[in-house]
């Protein structure tokens, strides 16, 4: 999902603080970010357990137990303090979130030995989890000011979260290599590095982002983004 820590107060894509127009559609913006997420998720179990019946592949688990974080995530986060109101924004983050939901599992033999997809996708979601500890209630899918991470993971990489995603989704792939799920994955990855350039853009606004750049150079993989 989202990594988006802290948007500038004032930016023209945001209403003027504390008017009635910016707390309404900043309150619908939440109430549709859960009602979403929960739906779609909803979909994925029904998927993902129709087809750990028939396989018994634990590619299946893992991504159901990865999704049902960010959701449990999603529900319990505190409110922003501010969120951007971009629609190019919120068509990116949605887009890079949601894409891996529509992922299909199928009855087909992986790439190879089906430990290397297991591996891949244990990797993805220990290193998920770590990150999302670190950002706990500060987590979120579009621009919003809620806090900024700066430990753990987020001390190598400005966006450890996004670099686990990464590796899961390779492991699904590689578990489940069919061409919808490659085209899909190819269009999610796209969107992805387009959203974290876009986040960025937003949160330099903030001195405290700054610094943190200063800091952390590398993206998502130390020496190579």
């Amino acid at each position: 999902m989202s990594e988006v820590f802290e948007l500038a107060p004032t930016t023209p894509s945001t209403s003027p603080p504390g008017s009635m127009g910016r707390r309404v559609a900043m309150f619908s913006l939440e109430i549709g970010e859960r009602v979403l997420v929960a739906a779609l998720y909803y979909a994925l179990v029904e998927r993902l357990l129709a087809n750990f019946a028939h396989t018994r592949n634990s590619a299946d688990l893992l991504t159901l137990a990865s999704e049902g974080l960010v959701v449990a995530l999603a529900i319990i986060r505190k409110p922003a303090k501010q969120v951007s109101l971009r629609a190019q924004d919120w068509l990116l983050a949605f887009g890079a979130s949601f894409l891996p939901l529509l992922l299909v599992p199928a009855e087909i033999s992986p790439f190879g030995p089906a430990w290397i997809g297991l591996a891949l996708q244990t990797t993805s979601f220990v290193s998920q989890l770590a990150a999302k500890i670190f950002l706990f209630r500060n987590f979120g899918i579009a621009p919003a000011l809620r806090g900024v991470a700066t430990r753990g993971p987020y001390a190598i990489v400005r966006h450890p979260m996004y670099a686990a995603y990464f590796i899961g989704q390779l492991g699904f792939l590689y578990a489940f290599p069919t061409l919808w799920n490659a085209a899909l994955l190819a269009i999610w990855s796209g969107a992805q590095i387009l959203r974290i350039f876009a986040e960025e853009r937003v949160l330099a606004q903030s001195p405290v982002y700054r610094d943190y750049l200063a800091r952390v150079r590398w993206r998502l993989a130390p020496g190579l983004f």
